[in-house]
């Protein structure tokens, strides 16, 4: 089987991998006790109003014929209102889903950065004083949640010592023209630094808070891939000709040694979507994540259902990518799906 092949059959098994997570937030929402109609209309609502909410939701009709309804119409790219914007879900998430991807991209490139680089010095020194303040800073950082980190950075750098900006996404909104959505790029493409300059600032707190915990994750498993592979045949041949430790750590050792971590990565960055909930709502973003908070805390069906399937998306995309990227720099991988039969 080629590798063609075995991307293609991952994405048609995570066609069903949707399909079944769809109907799985499907029954769970409509299982939770409150009335959906009744919390969009409020307690003073007449119940004649009431009713005919829950009409236009299909609530009255049975579950089954309730997913099939709403399976069918996202088909068609309609996902339905939600009852706390009173807009089409499908427009929601493309105004609040570019916020969160923008903080997604930017946590994800620290955790690549940073954690990978700490780990290649962790395994340098291996057994020294650096590799064990390292290891130390990833234990901290692998037991404390995100929400920890956003806190404490919001009260060392907004309050304690105010060189960055507390909540939002730039200073003054009306100095952020939409383009693609994400405030960084869009600036850039109007050639406005000053606005660049401010929307990155406003960024910085929430992705450093975001990505601590897979910073540290991929400290430790890099640093341990390292270590492991410095007993392979290939690093004493290297050694015995008489090759630096630089050399050896760098040409022959951190390609291999950055697999896992790269598989790691790609769950990583969907599991982002998820570990943004708290971040988002501590620096008041105006991302995907909040819009789903918000959501649950009303039921609202439509916007929660969809929230679910947009986080779930991501998490196919990105293993489908890991499995290119990982391939790519593992050749075994190729020639394994090569011969496979």
């Amino acid at each position: 089987m080629s590798s063609w092949t075995f991307i293609l059959r991952r994405m048609a098994w995570s066609v069903f991998a949707l399909f079944g997570l769809s109907l799985v937030i499907f029954i769970l929402s409509r299982v939770i006790p409150g009335d959906p109609a009744r919390m969009a209309l409020g307690p003073s609502a007449p119940e004649a109003a009431v009713t005919e909410l829950r009409r236009q939701m299909r609530l009255d009709q049975p579950l089954p014929a309730q997913y099939a309804g709403w399976l069918w119409a996202a088909l068609h790219g309609d996902l339905g209102l939600s009852l706390v914007t009173m807009r089409p879900v499908l427009t929601d998430i493309q105004d609040f889903l570019p916020a969160t991807m923008e903080l997604v991209a930017l946590a994800a490139l620290i955790e690549l950065a940073v954690g990978i680089s700490l780990g290649v010095l962790s395994a340098m020194y291996s057994r020294r004083w650096v590799d064990n303040a390292i290891r130390l800073l990833a234990y901290l950082g692998i037991v404390n949640p995100a929400f920890v980190f956003a806190v404490m950075f919001m009260l060392v750098f907004v309050y304690l010592w105010p060189i960055f900006p507390a909540v939002g996404r730039v200073t003054v909104d009306g100095s952020l023209v939409r383009t693609t959505g994400l405030a960084t790029v869009d600036a850039l493409l109007r050639g406005d630094l000053v606005t660049f300059w401010d929307a990155l600032r406003h960024l910085v707190l929430p992705a450093t808070a975001l990505a601590m915990n897979g910073t540290a994750q991929l400290a430790r498993i890099t640093r341990s891939s390292m270590v492991d592979n410095l007993g392979r045949d290939y690093v004493a041949m290297a050694t015995a000709q008489g090759l630096d430790r630089r050399t050896i750590m760098f040409k022959y050792l951190l390609r291999p040694s950055v697999i896992p971590s790269v598989s790691l990565m790609g769950l990583q960055f969907a599991a982002l979507f998820g570990n943004a909930f708290l971040v988002e709502l501590i620096f008041n973003w105006p991302g995907l994540s909040r819009y789903g908070v918000t959501a649950m805390l009303h039921k609202d069906l439509n916007a929660m259902t969809a929230v679910v399937l947009t986080v779930g998306l991501v998490f196919v995309l990105a293993n489908i990518v890991t499995d290119i990227v990982v391939a790519l720099l593992d050749p075994r991988i190729r020639l394994g799906a090569g011969a496979e039969t």
